[in-house]
């Protein structure tokens, strides 16, 4: 059944449980949490409880964000670019930069992936 469930949920499952005491027992929880009990007597897939909603936006936080960053023009080609116009038009050419405007001011932009850990703090 693991294949059908969310990378958060996995993550939560697999990595977070061995920062417990007790593994075994914080996994046991989440299995817990995660079904609902149906009054035919089958179970159902619950993942809108707080404890995932939780673990999706520490998970979305950890594993990603993108971010988009423009410069005007010149400044572009002086920091990607080393000034060079072809290279300039040849990334614009292939989609790895675009053009916006903001404030009725033109800029290139490029879109990055920043990957990091957040970690919270625990209160004492």
């Amino acid at each position: 059944m693991q294949k059908d469930l969310p990378p958060h949920i996995l993550d939560l499952y697999e990595r977070e449980a061995m920062s417990k005491s007790s593994p075994r027992a914080f996994r046991t929880n989440i299995i817990n949490q995660l079904f609902t009990k149906l009054p035919n007597g089958r179970y159902r897939l619950d993942v809108d409880k707080p404890m995932f909603k939780e673990a999706k936006e520490m998970f979305e936080r950890r594993y990603g964000s993108e971010k988009e960053k423009g410069y005007p023009r010149t400044v572009k080609k002086g920091l990607y670019f080393q000034n060079s116009d072809q290279a300039f038009e040849h990334a614009l050419q292939e989609g790895e930069i675009y053009k916006i405007e903001r404030n009725g001011k033109v800029f290139y932009a490029f879109q990055s992936v920043e990957a990091g850990t957040v970690r919270l703090e625990k209160n004492s």
